[in-house]
């Protein structure tokens, strides 16, 4: 079933080049899909490659035999491949509408992003997580707000000044700062209004914690307002 989509609310911004586009049948499979009911879990999925998961990686170290760094890392490329295609994939789509920007938001796409950015294992994924933070932040003010503060002022100089290249002129302790970001907008996005029909597709697709975490700052706004 399609699904009609129209602009999300942000910060109008002027529309940069946007970076070279994936394969065309695999982007042109996604632009299409996030048409239908499957979307949801189709930008879920998308976050989700940003983070390689911990039992991935391990299982995939396991079948190491050598001590070699290089053999290592090469165990490693389809996960960060993955990962900067992710990277790539959101900056595309949530350009292409901000409607779908503005879905991901709930699903900590800006957390996961920076802790892509934070991959030193991984230039690509740096560069394309980067690029589609950017964007992000010219967005959204509260993205902004949230990134700024977990960066740091020199981190966020750097990065706003230029962040195709960030990747190569942040230390090791900067890469370490974005890797391990704890950037959270969702309490702020339920105050400040975002669109209901967001927050409720959002909910709808929620495992136990994040509703109780939903529930729980609920709460707190209902009784502030008391």
């Amino acid at each position: 079933r399609g699904r009609g989509r129209g602009r999300g609310r942000g910060r109008g911004v002027e529309r940069r080049a946007s970076p070279a586009p994936l394969p065309s049948p695999a982007i042109e499979l996604i632009k299409d899909l996030v048409n239908y009911d499957v979307c949801p879990a189709l930008l879920k999925g998308l976050v989700a490659l940003l983070i390689p998961s911990f039992k991935e990686t391990s299982k995939q170290q396991s079948q190491i035999v050598s001590d070699s760094s290089v053999l290592q890392l090469t165990a490693h490329l389809p996960l960060f491949l993955q990962q900067a295609a992710a990277a790539k994939a959101i900056g595309i789509l949530a350009r292409g509408n901000t409607s779908l920007a503005e879905e991901m938001l709930p699903l900590r796409v800006v957390h996961s992003l920076m802790a892509a950015m934070g991959n030193t294992d991984h230039s690509n994924s740096q560069r394309q997580a980067s690029l589609t933070l950017e964007y992000f932040v010219q967005l959204f003010p509260v993205v902004e707000e949230h990134v700024r503060r977990s960066m740091g002022e020199e981190l966020y100089k750097l990065f706003r000044s230029n962040a195709e290249d960030l990747y190569v002129k942040i230390d090791s302790i900067q890469a370490d700062i974005l890797a391990a970001n704890k950037v959270n907008v969702t309490k702020e996005l339920y105050l400040s209004g975002l669109s209901d029909s967001t927050m409720s597709s959002y909910c709808g697709h929620c495992n136990q914690g994040q509703v109780a975490y939903i529930t729980h700052f609920q709460k707190e706004a209902a009784e502030e307002k008391e």
